[in-house]
């Protein structure tokens, strides 16, 4: 019986690899960016959740509502479902 060694007597085309490797990087890359924006995306929801609420504590102190109402609001807002607050 004899045993051949496929590897050896196939020819090696390193362009395959080179080919498949630059695929996986821009893959990964792809996988990046958009992780990025998704990130980016929850900073600015999440910024402009706080510009709100800032506005909304101060028109409350313009019509005379004190601090100790406004951190109770606050709190209750926390507790709302994450939809009902946007």
């Amino acid at each position: 019986m004899k045993i051949t060694n496929y590897a050896a007597t196939t020819p090696f085309d390193a362009s395959h690899g080179i080919e498949a490797t630059e695929a996986l990087r821009g893959r990964i890359s792809n996988l990046f960016e958009r992780a990025a924006a998704a990130v980016n995306a929850v900073r600015a929801r999440r910024r402009r959740a706080a510009q709100l609420m800032s506005l909304d504590e101060r028109i409350l102190r313009d019509i005379g509502i004190v601090e100790p109402e406004i951190r109770d609001l606050r709190a209750r807002r926390q507790l709302l479902p994450p939809n009902w607050v946007d």
